[in-house]
């Protein structure tokens, strides 16, 4: 039996789940915990990377909450952000997008994503890193990991290009602008995942997936 959890976040990067995780590793004590990071660390950003941002308070947060609530603020917020979106013009001398900072570095993600490999194995928890259907230095990051540390790696990138029946625009929102796949695609990574968590659950380091998943472990509770 498998209890599983979803903690993934809308706009996460890898630095934003690492915090996650050090926050909720020692509550939910979970036994594998499956990590998919890049598109968001890849995207510019004005202002601050994200692991310079600056600390938002709880009184912030709640407030922000709050106002959430109301269908006159979110119409209110969405239309100032429309306006500046289509009427601000770049200041004299602004640096173009593609020299604004990235969220996270390519060198930054590859150290959060050690960190989270490192702080799962100190607590005796597996770990399953996932890919992005895209390329450039992110992924690349994750196959290096994978490989210098013994961590499965699901390729989904390849998991969608190799399929026989649709092509890869078809099992995605909106390649290659949106990195994000559609029901379909992750139907298709979905499939990838079980002999991956039956490995895991039997207590060995997960290694390539089996011709077929085996059957789950009976008695088996783990989280």
């Amino acid at each position: 039996r498998f209890e599983v959890l979803n903690l993934g976040c809308v706009g996460y990067s890898s630095y934003q789940g690492k915090v996650l995780f050090r926050r909720c590793v020692r509550e939910l004590a979970p036994d594998l915990i499956m990590v998919c990071f890049g598109g968001n660390d890849a995207r510019r950003t004005r202002i601050f990377s994200d692991r310079r941002q600056p600390r938002v308070g709880g009184w912030t947060i709640a407030v922000q909450s709050l106002l959430r609530r109301s269908r006159f603020y979110q119409a209110l917020r969405n239309r100032i952000l429309h306006l500046k979106k289509n009427v601000v013009t770049p200041r004299k001398g602004a640096a173009a997008d593609g020299e604004w900072p990235q969220r996270v570095s390519p060198d930054e993600y590859e150290e959060n994503l050690r960190e989270i490999i490192a702080a799962a194995g100190r607590r005796g928890c597996s770990v399953i890193l996932l890919s992005y259907l895209g390329g450039g230095p992110y992924p690349d990051a994750i196959s290096r990991i994978g490989a210098e540390t013994g961590v499965p790696v699901v390729d989904v990138h390849a998991i969608l290009n190799r399929d026989a029946e649709y092509t890869v625009e078809e099992l995605s929102i909106n390649y290659p602008r949106d990195t994000h796949p559609n029901a379909r695609g992750y139907s298709l990574i979905a499939r990838a995942l079980p002999p991956l968590v039956l490995k895991a659950a039997s207590g060995d380091p997960p290694e390539s997936p089996p011709a077929a998943p085996a059957p789950p472990p009976e008695n088996n509770r783990r989280r």
